[in-house]
């Protein structure tokens, strides 16, 4: 007599997988939103015809509003707190001559008035921070009247 045994289809469990996925997910997400942080977006970035991207390490990314205020990352500061800032990130990468290896990227907007953009440059020469990079925008289009 035969015996009859039925036959299941192997079935795999797709749920480990799926939590893998979305967390991976929600991990990107999050990177590129913590990327874009320090670059405000309130700035009309001047036009320029030249432009080259650069490659920053360890920026400190100084944004000028066009109504004069400062921000860097998130927080809205006054000169005396940028220099306070400036100062702690430039002793951070002090070299034995003085200078400091720190890199400053300023995004002035381009209706801002320059001295505003010109005190940050200061207040970063006196810290010896010389390596300065300023924000323009290649593309005439981004440009908001």
């Amino acid at each position: 007599m035969k015996i009859k045994r039925e036959e299941e289809e192997a079935q795999v469990n797709m749920t480990p997988m799926i939590d893998c996925v979305f967390q991976l997910l929600i991990f990107f997400m999050l990177i590129a939103d913590m990327s874009n942080m320090a670059t405000d977006r309130e700035i009309s970035l001047p036009y320029a015809d030249k432009t080259v991207k650069i490659d920053i390490n360890d920026p400190v990314i100084v944004n000028v509003r066009r109504d004069g205020t400062m921000w860097v990352g998130s927080e809205q500061v006054l000169e005396n707190r940028l220099i306070q800032i400036l100062k702690h990130e430039g002793d951070r990468k002090r070299g034995a001559d003085g200078i400091s290896e720190q890199e400053i990227f300023i995004r002035g907007d381009e209706f801002c008035k320059w001295e505003n953009v010109q005190k940050v440059m200061w207040h970063a020469q006196d810290q010896a921070i010389y390596k300065i990079k300023l924000g323009s925008s290649g593309d005439p289009n981004k440009i908001r009247k």
